[in-house]
C-alpha cells in the first residue's frame, strides 16, 4: 500500500543520508520539505547521491498543491527555486505476442 512504500521510501533515504552519507544539505532538504507535506506519503533522493533529484509518493489529485507548497518551502529554506515535475507510473516494458 502507499503509506507502506512511502515509510519505506523515506527510511530509505535516513540510509542514505546517515549510513552511507551520499546526500547533501540541498537533497535533505527537499526531501524534508516534502515530508512536511500532508500530501507526502514518502521522500528520499534518487540517482548517484550527492546532488541531483529526490522523488516523492504524493496522494493522487494533490500533485499540484504540493508543487506548489513544497517549492515555496524549499525556497525559504535555501534560497533557489527548485523544478519540481509530476512523473506517472507507466506499465512499463511488456511482450505481446503477435
Amino acid at each position: 500500500d502507499g503509506a507502506r512504500l512511502g515509510k519505506l521510501m523515506y527510511d530509505s533515504h535516513l540510509s542514505l543520508r546517515d549510513d552511507f552519507e551520499v546526500s547533501g544539505d540541498a537533497l535533505n532538504v527537499m526531501v524534508e520539505c516534502a515530508m512536511e507535506h500532508q500530501a507526502c506519503l514518502g521522500a528520499r533522493m534518487t540517482g548517484a547521491g550527492f546532488a541531483g533529484c529526490a522523488i516523492a509518493l504524493v496522494e493522487k489529485g494533490r500533485e499540484q498543491e504540493f508543487i506548489h507548497d513544497v517549492g515555496v518551502g524549499y525556497r525559504k529554506k535555501m534560497n533557489v527555486q527548485p523544478q519540481l515535475n509530476v512523473c506517472k507510473a507507466s506499465e512499463g516494458t511488456t511482450i505481446k505476442p503477435v
